[in-house]
């Protein structure tokens, strides 16, 4: 707001008063523009001040395309210096409007103290402080106690205990208690910076940030697009979404498109679920509520004090919401893993790998393809697909479809292996121990028989369509022909090595992944 102020001229006393200006107050050309006096309705020299000027009423000054109005002032002509009172209002280049109660301008470095209900006004920008220094020839404004922005296009408001105004950078450096609220998100920080004519800011010190759908950000280094909802923040950054905890070296996050994604150990925390997800790289959509992790990727559920983690080359996670049953918002939302290419499992007592993996929460069964194996206890189990039933944390049961074995070691030294053959097979666990298998179509075992003393005295091999064996201590203990098997007993004196193993027989321990190399993945 430019304020017109206009001077009617009195006949005889303001045609003397302007006369004397005239002559008394010339011009003076040297390295620092002298301030110029353009009205007054009174002028007079007050010697009690070092024979400065004094000016009352409808005062205006001009220095260096700027000019000045107040009630009154004084002028200190030798070291070319205004002390202004009432209704001061500067206008800078027509762009930029400084208003306040009381101000001391020193001309030849241009710098501007102006006190008491300071307003600076830009196009987009208002500033209102008590007290202000002004630097001219910089360009910026400092103030050290409350200060306040505005930005009424961005519906910003932002106060801190100190601040600079870059006016020429469009840039505000904040200290000390800042807040800014916007429609979008409330921020908090020790220190802060705001490039206003792009709209972003620029976080350098510990900073809490929460978005109007309850995001909750804490970050020390990063920025953040206005207009865009758009932020990149660098470790360390902590991001808490939808019950979900979110960590990396570097996050980027789209408040509008309902997206983020990490880059350098990025950890996603589910506590709801007792789920913790990391990866070198991962993508996270909210709205569709899924994951997609690659590069190194893990995932890991926990239930009571053991713990399941997978991981893979890709690793995505999906969940949904049963929107057909009536009570479907009281329900869990159902969970879809998807694992693929060198996936691998681990949990206590049970260890595994194949080539994919889908995991469905709605029948809690966990489908491994392409040459999975497991390793349970003492026994190695294949086929050429499984699904395994997990039910809090536990396995129930597993199924091994086509070409289904299941192998174990007796005696390391005389390559002696415990074997059960089958077109398909269930496994029963207890307490994550193997109890009982039943074999369906083409069964064959193979176990080695013991004297009293421990000392193998044969093998016993059996033949049927299906069978059940029964285990203990994870040891076949019992077995239960369901149709008349064919059998034979064969001494070890006349055991011959084509007889030790069945078709499809391959011990694949040396494949299993060492705790040291999965905990090295972990992201902490």
């Amino acid at each position: 707001m430019i304020v017109n102020i206009k001077i009617q001229y009195q006949k005889g006393i303001k045609f003397l008063l302007y006369s004397f200006l005239a002559l008394a107050l010339p011009t003076l050309s040297f390295a620092q523009k002298k301030v110029n006096i353009e009205q007054a309705d009174k002028l007079f020299f007050d010697k009690k001040q070092g024979n400065a000027q004094k000016l009352l009423g409808n005062v205006k000054f001009s220095h260096d395309k700027a000019v000045m109005f107040c009630d009154s002032a004084y002028f200190f002509s030798d070291s070319n210096k205004v002390d202004a009172f009432g209704h001061i209002h500067i206008i800078e280049n027509d762009t930029m409007h400084l208003f306040g109660d009381t101000l001391h301008y020193y001309g030849n470095t241009q710098k501007v103290k102006i006190t008491g209900n300071v307003l600076m006004q830009t196009n987009s920008i208002e500033l209102k402080t008590n007290s202000l220094l002004y630097n001219r020839k910089q360009n910026v404004a400092y103030y050290t106690g409350k200060g306040e922005i505005i930005q009424k296009k961005e519906n910003l408001h932002l106060t801190s205990k100190i601040g600079t105004y870059n006016v020429a950078a469009s840039l505000f450096s904040f200290k000390q208690n800042v807040l800014l609220t916007h429609p979008d998100f409330t921020l908090q920080a020790d220190t802060f910076q705001y490039q206003y004519a792009k709209n972003k800011a620029v976080f350098i010190s510990p900073t809490h940030i929460q978005l109007k759908d309850s995001t909750n950000i804490y970050t020390e280094n990063g920025w953040y697009l206005l207009k865009k909802g758009e932020g990149k923040y660098f470790k360390p950054t902590q991001i808490n979404i939808k019950g979900k905890e979110i960590t990396a070296d570097t996050l980027f996050v789209n408040q509008k498109e309902n997206w983020a994604y990490g880059i350098s150990n990025m950890k996603v925390t589910d506590t709801a679920n007792a789920v913790v997800l990391g990866a070198q790289y991962g993508y996270m959509n909210h709205t569709s509520d899924s994951i997609f992790l690659s590069d190194l990727p893990y995932l890991q559920q926990f239930k009571d004090s053991d713990t399941l983690t997978f991981i893979a080359d890709t690793i995505i996670v999906k969940q949904e919401k049963d929107t057909l049953t009536a009570d479907s918002a009281k329900q869990a939302p159902k969970r879809h893993i998807y694992a693929y290419h060198h996936v691998e499992f681990f949990k206590k007592d049970l260890q595994g790998k194949c080539d994919s993996m889908v995991y469905h929460s709605a029948d809690s069964l966990l489908h491994l393809f392409k040459n999975p194996v497991i390793w349970s206890g003492i026994n190695q189990m294949t086929a050429d697909s499984m699904a395994l039933k997990i039910f809090e944390g536990k396995i129930q049961q597993l199924i091994l479809r086509q070409n289904a074995f299941i192998c174990s070691q007796t005696d390391s030294l005389l390559n002696f292996y415990d074997q059960i053959s089958g077109k398909n097979m269930t496994g029963f666990f207890k307490d994550n121990k193997i109890v009982k298998v039943i074999v369906n179509k083409n069964a064959q075992t193979l176990y080695y028989s013991e004297d009293d003393n421990g000392k193998y005295i044969g093998v016993n091999k059996a033949f049927a369509s299906n069978l059940e064996i029964r285990f203990k201590e994870e040891k076949i203990h019992r077995i239960v022909y369901l149709t008349k098997p064919s059998a034979k007993f064969i001494p070890i004196s006349k055991l011959e090595d084509n007889e030790k193993f069945f078709k499809g027989f391959k011990w694949l321990a040396n494949q299993k992944t060492d705790d040291k190399s999965l905990k090295s993945r972990l992201i902490q």
